[in-house]
């Protein structure tokens, strides 16, 4: 089987059998003799923050000598960087054999009389299979979505639970208010189990403390992060982030990881994840974000504040019609000279006609294009006018424009 192959069968399943739930891939472990009860998990959740959390717990550990596994999606350059040692990516000759070993057993449930598992329901497998063959000393698990139905959810009662800030997001899945969002984000939390939190909105504090109750879990004292400690990662809101991830390297310490101080410094400060506020080139500036919510765009927008104030930007942009585009917009057009509107390459992207449309009646007189490509969109911002450039959005689509982006100025 060829990398193309195994591609080909696990995205032949990525939509169907879409409902939450972990019946099928409990089932598919259960096949695999379940590597996923052999490995210590921090397991994280959240809205915003979880890839950036997860960056910095990598790096500090991964500094303190311990073998790191993290599993995060979505991929943004290659598949493979969905399953890593740290920071090196699962080889192409290890996933096709990790994938063919899942793929067989989700085979014989069919046989077996049983509905096939999803493209995400085999991957987790995938990683955990992985995981245990490269004798892992702990797991970093990203959730997928939400949290209680989600895939990665299939794991006994972690070494933590951390769950970075909710807000507003896939709402179309996990509800409409706060409070239905984090009952959903909550489901990670078990029995007995030991918990970190990032500050919350009262409504998600609330739900929290519930289920931490009726869990008889233990919730952990968040801490803010040593001022003298400097990040890899750029942008105030990353302190935040930051912040989550030392509260809950101090909790590794009291359950017996050996992390000193220097680690933590070393750890904090070569932490590096694509994408997030990310400087592509600084003469003429182009800064990319994975900001594709509100919460994620107010995070920007004071990154902006504090790194480049007074600056503005020529902005290319993609939504999804299921955000909250509006708020978005509204966030992110003061710092705005032009606007150049592209349609993602997604069934649930906004036409970039109606998405000029919206951006003319809130903002009279500014400049905005429509571009029939993202090429079309950096050659007009960036490589014509010279001017400093910002695009953000999903990370699917930061990813395509990195790698335009490298491809063009190679």
């Amino acid at each position: 089987m060829t990398k193309n192959q195994l591609l080909s069968f696990l995205q032949s399943y990525s939509n169907s059998g879409s409902a939450l739930g972990l019946s099928r891939v409990e089932l598919l472990l259960d096949y695999l003799s379940h590597p996923e009860k052999k490995l210590k998990f921090v397991h994280v959740a959240g809205t915003n923050g979880k890839g950036s959390t997860i960056a910095f717990l990598s790096s500090v550990l991964s500094q303190a000598g311990y073998r790191v596994g993290r599993f995060q999606s979505p991929w943004i350059f290659d598949y493979e960087e969905q399953i890593r040692i740290g920071e090196t990516l699962i080889s192409e000759e290890d996933l096709i054999a990790v994938g063919k070993e899942v793929i067989s057993c989700a085979k014989q449930m069919v046989k077996d009389g049983y509905e096939m598992p999803t493209e995400f329901e085999m991957l987790v497998p995938m990683a955990f299979l992985y995981f245990l063959k490269q004798n892992c000393d702990i797991v970093l698990l990203e959730v997928g979505l939400g949290g209680e139905g989600d895939a990665t959810n299939v794991i006994p009662t972690p070494l933590i639970s951390v769950i970075t800030k909710i807000s507003y997001d896939h709402m179309n899945y996990l509800g409409e208010t706060i409070e239905e969002i984090a009952m959903a984000k909550a489901g990670i939390i078990k029995e007995g189990g030991k918990v970190v939190l990032s500050p919350q909105p009262r409504e998600a504090e609330e739900v929290f403390s519930k289920r931490i109750n009726l869990c008889h879990g233990d919730l952990f004292e968040w801490k803010e992060i040593p001022k003298e400690f400097v990040l890899g990662l750029k942008g105030g809101y990353q302190r935040e982030n930051a912040s989550l991830a030392y509260t809950t390297l101090l909790l590794l310490q009291q359950l017996g990881y050996e992390i000193s101080n220097e680690d933590m410094k070393k750890g904090f400060e070569s932490a590096t994840w694509p994408g997030r506020f990310e400087v592509l080139k600084e003469q003429p500036l182009f800064l990319v974000d994975g900001a594709h919510n509100e919460d994620g765009a107010r995070a920007l927008a004071k990154a902006l504040e504090e790194t480049y104030p007074d600056k503005k930007f020529s902005v290319i942009i993609g939504i999804l019609a299921d955000k909250e585009y509006e708020k978005i917009l509204d966030l992110m057009l003061p710092y705005a000279n032009k606007v150049f509107c592209i349609t993602p390459e997604n069934p649930r992207a906004l036409p970039k006609e109606d998405l000029k449309q919206v951006i003319v009646e809130k903002k009279k007189g500014l400049p905005v294009t429509c571009c029939e490509s993202l090429f079309d969109a950096l050659k007009e911002s960036y490589y014509n006018d010279n001017e400093p450039t910002l695009a953000f959005g999903s990370l699917y689509y930061v990813g395509k424009i990195r790698k335009l982006f490298f491809d063009i100025d190679r």
